[in-house]
């Protein structure tokens, strides 16, 4: 009885990861496609309504390299600054 409970457990197993393995290949060929438009809602200063945002997926990750780099910029900014100045 327990070698049946085991090969069940798994069968299940083997299938749901074949099924993970799958879904993970879509969704990286998904990924992959830069000109994917991609749309968001978006929280806005001062309501509590969103807004839907739509951009290619190049675009979002141009973005957040530009809001990356310009962090770091005021990062290394606030750091150099001298204190007694």
């Amino acid at each position: 009885m327990k070698r049946i409970a085991t090969a069940l457990a798994l069968g299940v197993l083997f299938s749901s990861s074949t099924g993970i393995a799958a879904w993970a290949a879509e969704e990286t060929k998904a990924r992959a496609d830069p000109d994917e438009m991609i749309c968001k809602l978006e929280d806005q200063t001062n309501t509590r309504f969103k807004k839907k945002v739509c951009m290619t997926r190049r675009d979002r990750e141009a973005l957040a390299e530009a809001q990356k780099r310009d962090l770091n910029e005021m990062v290394s900014r606030s750091v150099m600054r001298d204190p007694d100045e």
